[in-house]
């Protein structure tokens, strides 16, 4: 039986044998690359030693976070997010998936520089564009790609400012001011004796021409209650009353908020007013409806009120609200938050009081003509010296920021005000345009910066 078995098996090995001689072997012609990524990259920097000279000192980051899109119809390779400003791309170690025999590589401006063999194992110089070579199995199909790495060419968490106004006519004698981007106008209202007057340039150019007119709006208007929802503009009364218009210079009436009532400010999609112990919000500034919080009315502020909004990177949105008390012993801002989830509704929010604590070394400050903003997903505060006696501030000697919607307020250290505006006596006003652009006005000049990285736009 087992000579038998043997005698078979051996007879099918000579038949499979037979026919692999008869069978060709087809070799594919594929060719084309199907992902790239990048390895760890060095990046060089700058900062100063205890005696204040420039130091020069290297990091590393992992370039896999900056995605490479490869494009099969023009056969190129790129980065959409630019690398970090200051990386160093002489040596980078690159994964490249492809289909075919061989991958290789050389400069793009050379054409006649010899072809490298790819390796996992050797490092890539990314300074410059690079050809990618693929060859298919069959020896005669190949595909040629652009690989081309983008870098920032200037730091995103730099600020850097520009003077584009100063001694400007239109904003002498103008006090209490308050400024918003309109479109494409911005517009500085103040007070000049006993009327409210705006002052208004084009928010593009260097240089802007300005016009002042007077409002229509009485002289009770509180201009610091000055806000904006969908294009029109609002304003208080002490006495309570309500204004709106559409084009900064013809007010009329829209509601009573109620004897003594203040406009707070524009959350997301509705306006808010403090009115003795009640805190309200309206859709059209006509019918206005209570406000639930969390904590004693008595920590509510009555003076120099702002809000914000802004939503998180987790998703939920947030209506950060800032403010003083009438009391000499102060020394801080009262800040207040309203958070509701994509799944919620922002009437059904409370209002949540954060309390001060010793522990909490970063509270909001109270400074004279402060300013609040949401920026670089944050809220940004800053303003004139300390508020109350015995302060420490200084005009204009800080960036305040606070990551956690209004629980801290931190100083950034790199980030710097106008050194031009440090010390300023007078109001400050200041907005964001829709291009992420801070202005301040302040001293009859005007001042424009950005984060670097949030201008940067992608190739």
């Amino acid at each position: 039986m087992k000579k038998k078995t043997l005698l078979l098996l051996a007879l099918l090995c000579g038949l499979l044998a037979s026919c692999f001689k008869d069978e060709e072997v087809t070799y594919d012609d594929y060719c084309y690359i199907s992902d790239v990524s990048l390895g760890n990259i060095k990046r060089w920097s700058w900062t100063t030693d205890s005696v204040g000279a420039p130091v020069r000192y290297q990091t590393s980051y992992s370039g896999n976070a900056f995605q490479m899109t490869v494009d099969q119809r023009s056969d190129s390779i790129q980065n959409r997010d630019s690398l970090l400003y200051g990386s160093d791309l002489s040596a980078v170690l690159v994964s490249v998936s492809f289909k075919g025999a061989t991958l290789l590589y050389r400069p793009a401006a050379d054409t006649t520089a010899e072809w490298t063999a790819y390796s996992t194992k050797d490092s890539m110089d990314l300074s410059r564009p690079l050809h990618l070579l693929v060859v298919a199995n069959d020896g005669a199909s190949n595909r040629i790609y652009t690989l081309k790495v983008n870098v920032h060419q200037q730091e995103g968490d730099s600020l850097y400012w520009n003077r584009l106004d100063s001694a400007v006519t239109a904003l002498e004698g103008m006090d209490e001011t308050k400024a918003v981007a309109q479109g494409s106008v911005l517009r500085v209202f103040g007070r000049v004796g006993q009327n409210v007057c705006v002052a208004s340039r084009g928010i593009g150019g260097k240089a802007g021409l300005w016009e002042r007119q007077d409002t229509s709006l009485p002289q009770d208007a509180q201009v610091g209650t000055l806000c904006q929802m969908g294009g029109r503009l609002y304003m208080g009364t002490s006495g309570g009353e309500l204004y709106s218009s559409a084009d900064a210079v013809s007010w009329q009436r829209v509601s009573s908020i109620g004897k003594g009532a203040r406009l707070a400010g524009v959350g997301k999609s509705f306006l808010y007013a403090l009115a003795g112990k009640s805190l309200l919000r309206s859709a059209d500034g006509q019918v206005w409806e209570q406000e639930s919080y969390d904590d004693d009315p008595a920590w509510l502020p009555d003076t120099c009120v702002s809000l914000v909004a802004l939503d998180g990177d987790d998703g939920d949105s947030r209506v950060v609200m800032t403010g003083f008390r009438s009391q000499e012993n102060d020394t801080t801002a009262m800040v207040w938050n309203k958070t509701w989830s994509a799944r919620e509704r922002e009437q059904d929010a409370e209002w949540v009081f954060f309390t001060q604590t010793r522990e909490n070394k970063w509270l909001c400050p109270r400074l004279e003509s402060i300013n609040v903003m949401a920026y670089d997903s944050r809220c940004l505060a800053f303003g004139g010296a300390a508020g109350y006696a015995g302060g420490k501030h200084k005009a204009m000697d800080g960036m305040y920021f606070s990551n956690d919607y209004g629980i801290t307020w931190k100083p950034d250290y790199e980030l710097h005000l106008p050194v031009a505006l440090q010390g300023v006596d007078g109001p400050i006003a200041s907005v964001v345009d829709s291009d992420k652009y801070i202005w301040i006005i302040a001293n009859k000049e005007v001042w424009r910066g950005r984060l670097n990285r949030l201008g940067f736009l992608r190739p």
